[in-house]
């Protein structure tokens, strides 16, 4: 078994490969695939991967992400008052 040396890390990225299999499994077609993707490495500092067929699929992602996350503010506000 391969010790770890937990303050010696290589930083962490999700793999290309995997990356290319997740765009290629979202859209019904090559023309309207795309992901927007929130992750936090190791060090707990977020990152984001996106990848979109073309400009219109990634400004509808976007905006679909802009509406979730301003639903969670609204409901995050919401328990606040409670």
């Amino acid at each position: 078994m391969k010790n770890i040396d937990p303050e010696n890390l290589e930083v962490f990225h999700i793999p290309d490969s995997l990356l290319d299999e997740l765009f290629e499994l979202t859209g019904e077609s090559e023309g309207n695939r795309g992901f927007l993707l929130g992750c936090v490495g190791q060090d707990g500092r977020p990152f984001i991967y996106s990848k979109a067929a073309s400009p219109v699929i990634e400004l509808g992602i976007r905006k679909a992400m802009e509406e979730y996350l301003q639903e969670q503010q609204d409901n995050d506000n919401l328990d606040f008052l409670s």
